[in-house]
C-alpha cells in the first residue's frame, strides 16, 4: 500500500485494485491462522476484505468498521 510516498493511483479502479491485491495475498495467511480455531466474531476495516471473506467462508459473525473522517460539513 502506498504509505511512505503516498503515491495512490489517480484511477479509482487502480486504487481499488491495491486493496484487492492485498486481500488476495492475505486470505491464505488468515485461513492458516484461523481455520482450525475460528474467532467468535471477526471485526474488519472497510479496506480489509479478506477478513470478511474468511468470516463468510466459516459462517462466523462479522462487523465492518469504517474509521474515517468526514471531509465536509453535514
Amino acid at each position: 500500500m502506498p504509505v511512505a510516498d503516498n503515491a495512490w493511483p489517480a484511477d479509482p479502479i487502480a486504487a481499488a485494485s491495491l486493496f484487492l491485491d492485498d486481500a488476495v495475498q492475505a486470505l491464505p495467511q488468515l485461513r492458516a491462522a484461523y481455520d482450525d480455531d475460528p474467532a467468535d466474531l471477526y471485526l474488519y476495516d472497510i479496506g480489509a476484505y479478506a477478513a470478511r471473506a474468511l468470516a463468510e467462508a466459516q459462517g462466523r459473525p462479522l462487523v465492518q468498521l469504517s474509521p474515517t473522517f468526514v471531509g465536509w460539513d453535514g
